[in-house]
């Protein structure tokens, strides 16, 4: 760091700018759909943060380097205090991240599902909806509610109303008169 010529000058207008690069992002979606999008926008929202988060953290020690550290350390010591510094600025990334939400990322979400089964079972329910579907004798047609939801795979269903918009839409597609899911006993 002591021969890199680069200053580190202004670490809010930095952090400013990348809010604001940051912000542009859900310009798309909030315009076309009224809302942050669905998992798959978000999810790149969320690694665009995460790449920004790097920018700003990786700024900030070199702000911290340049302004501080070069001047209170002798040159002897600056390389045996760096590392503690990254490294808790690569802790603090990590933390940063919503571990929580990590079934949330696309891959991580695909390889849960095909893991356990959970995709396996979603087809199944998924071309037992489509066998009935195509059924040229079944005007109304009745589904089972789908017993799994995979976080990739799975975005919205029929209800059980049969005027429902979703399921006018899915009975017109497939040449029904209605299409809904079977009421849960009670």
């Amino acid at each position: 760091m002591k021969k890199l010529d680069f200053s580190f000058k202004f670490p809010l207008l930095f952090i400013g700018f990348s809010f604001c690069i940051f912000s542009a992002t859900f310009t798309p979606t909030v315009y076309g759909t009224g809302g942050i999008g669905g998992g798959r926008a978000v999810n790149i929202m969320f690694f665009f943060y995460l790449l920004l988060l790097f920018a700003d953290v990786t700024y900030l020690l070199g702000w911290l380097h340049k302004k501080i550290l070069m001047q209170k350390i002798d040159d002897s010591k600056t390389n045996h205090i760096s590392l503690p510094y990254f490294a808790s600025a690569f802790l603090f990334m990590i933390l940063s991240c919503n571990w929580l939400a990590i079934n949330t990322f696309s891959s991580v979400s695909a390889y849960y599902s095909l893991t356990t089964g959970e995709a396996k079972t979603y087809d199944a329910e998924m071309g037992s909806r489509f066998t009935l579907y195509g059924d040229k004798s079944k005007t109304n047609v009745e589904v089972n509610a789908f017993s799994v939801r995979p976080y990739v795979l799975y975005f919205d269903d029929i209800t059980t109303e049969a005027d429902d918009i979703k399921n006018y839409q899915a009975a017109c597609f497939f040449g029904k008169e209605t299409i809904k899911i079977k009421a849960a006993a009670e």
